[in-house]
């Protein structure tokens, strides 16, 4: 179950999946938002600071890649997740860290969890 500090920040331009993502973090006890562009992700990163961010990368204008790059600069213990609803050559995401997964869509809810879970420090 999460702690109280435990912020996850769901990216992803389907406000649908966005909004349903963030109900079912919220259910489980997590403080949870939605961004629906890289832009408002990054003023959402600075200002709220989440513990974890899952990360649409076909996200329109700046990528999620790209994203995830200039998020770990804007907020460094924010942990990060890519997910992908389509296959997405090898090429693209050379130089991802081993600790920014990327999974594809859709991924089933208990799935999701447990995958941030396993992002979140032990307590």
């Amino acid at each position: 179950m999460a702690g109280q500090r435990d912020r996850v920040l769901i990216v992803d331009d389907d406000r649908t999946v966005a909004d349903t993502t963030v109900l079912i973090f919220i259910k489980e006890g997590y403080w949870a938002k939605a961004a629906y562009s890289a832009e408002e992700a990054l003023a959402q990163v600075r200002e709220w600071q989440p513990s974890v961010a899952i990360l649409d990368v076909h996200l329109p204008k700046l990528d999620g890649i790209a994203l995830a790059r200039l998020m770990r600069l804007a907020c460094p213990d924010c942990r990060v997740m890519l997910i992908s609803a389509e296959n997405i050559a090898e090429d693209l995401f050379a130089g991802i860290p081993d600790d920014m997964p990327v999974i594809a869509k859709p991924v089933p809810p208990a799935e999701l969890l447990a995958f941030v879970d396993q992002l979140l420090p032990a307590r």
